[in-house]
């Protein structure tokens, strides 16, 4: 079984001159065609065919992919940053409160994966971003946080409104792979 973060991941390198590859990972239609084509059938004219309407759609110009060019990585790089503190007793009974450590916005459990490795696990959002609030605030666990795996946090956060939990849990219902 070919794994959706390696796909995503050959998707990029194919296109990695572009100027945004993230683009690749937005086009449902487009990554549940090269799914398919991959399970299906793994002719090499088929999948070409598949990358060759990847990049019509997406209007990326592409240079052939030279498999000895490298890459730099992991140059140390010093920033500035403010980190707002986060109070472990409110974690915890917001946790307490949703009597579980599963995603309450797509039900993953990180024990029933990962088994004890996964056990306790999970994230918890504030439903108020503290960057908007810009100041020190009290918190109420049972109305302010929600327990969420890191995927949906991160979905969270890069929608315009961090708190709509429910557009998100309509966003994954709607999904049909």
């Amino acid at each position: 079984m070919v794994h959706f973060r390696t796909l995503a991941a050959s998707l990029i390198l194919l296109s990695h001159k572009a100027s945004k590859p993230q683009r690749i990972t937005k086009s449902k239609a487009l990554i549940k065609t090269l799914l398919t084509t991959l399970y299906g059938n793994n002719e090499k004219s088929k999948l070409t065919s598949v990358v060759t309407g990847i990049k019509k759609q997406l209007k990326i110009r592409y240079d052939r992919y030279n498999e000895e060019e490298l890459f730099t990585e992991g140059i140390k790089k010093t920033i500035i940053i403010n980190r707002y503190e986060r109070d472990v007793h409110a974690r915890l009974l917001c946790i307490e409160h949703y009597e579980s450590y599963c995603c309450q916005i797509c039900g993953f459990d990180f024990q029933k994966i990962y088994g004890e490795l996964g056990r306790n696990y999970i994230h918890v959002h504030h439903l108020t971003p503290l960057s908007e609030i810009g100041k020190e605030y009290t918190v109420n666990p049972k109305t302010d946080l929600i327990p969420v795996c890191p995927n949906c946090h991160a979905m969270l956060h890069k929608r315009a409104n961090p708190s709509d939990i429910d557009a998100l849990k309509k966003i994954i219902n709607n999904q049909t792979f």
